[in-house]
């Protein structure tokens, strides 16, 4: 095989997470007058990287309410994955027939705590060597660093290395990192910008075509 190391994302790659985080999200700045609708989500927070949390900034939102509203959406959201976590279409499979050919490791901006959850209620972490979480760098994607620190934690030339991601602002982290990226689209991504990725793959299945 050409690739001798994968880096997964989680969200919307793996698991159906997107959903569920963005009602949470969109439920807690209900209770302060603000409307998220998923327009916005989708052209600011997966295509940017921005936080839907800038919207109650701008109007006018003092910081310390701010982080009690974030404290009680990652509350809902938490609840949410306890109760249920959707493994997205094809992932299985695909895992099963790269494991043990190349090792693979998961770059996520989930925090640690909700990340564990999602493993623990999918049985996923087995098919990885290694995760990194986004609270365990100083900058999350767009920005290069979490698929840099991958890179150098795995070991391999930027070359052998290959991510796979499903957002604009994914992609953006894994080719500003220098490395080789495949996009996988989901509903919820569907039309943000992948000019940027090397392939744009139809289904996840369709991974092991180029490997």
């Amino acid at each position: 095989m050409h690739y001798k190391v994968i880096f997964w994302d989680n969200d919307g790659t793996l698991v159906n997470t997107e959903v569920p985080f963005f009602h949470a999200t969109q439920k807690v700045l209900a209770s302060v007058g603000i409307d998220l609708t998923e327009e916005w989500s989708t052209n600011e927070c997966l295509k940017k990287g921005r936080s839907a949390f800038e919207l109650a900034s701008m109007a006018g939102i003092e910081a310390e309410k701010i982080g009690e509203l974030r404290s009680q959406r990652d509350a809902l959201y938490f609840n949410e994955l306890k109760k249920h976590v959707e493994i997205m279409d094809g992932v299985i499979p695909t895992l099963k027939a790269i494991h043990g050919e190349i090792p693979m490791g998961i770059v996520t901006t989930s925090p640690r705590i909700h990340f564990n959850q999602i493993m623990k209620a999918t049985g996923l972490s087995k098919y990885f060597d290694f995760t990194i979480c986004g609270d365990e760098v100083a900058a999350i994607k767009p920005h290069p660093e979490p698929y840099l620190k991958a890179w150098k934690m795995s070991g391999f030339k930027k070359e052998e290395c290959l991510v796979i991601e499903d957002t604009e602002r994914g992609v953006t982290s894994a080719k500003a990192a220098g490395l080789t990226c495949f996009a996988c689209p989901n509903k919820f991504s569907q039309d943000n910008d992948f000019s940027e990725a090397d392939l744009v793959l139809n289904s996840i299945e369709e991974l092991l075509d180029h490997l």
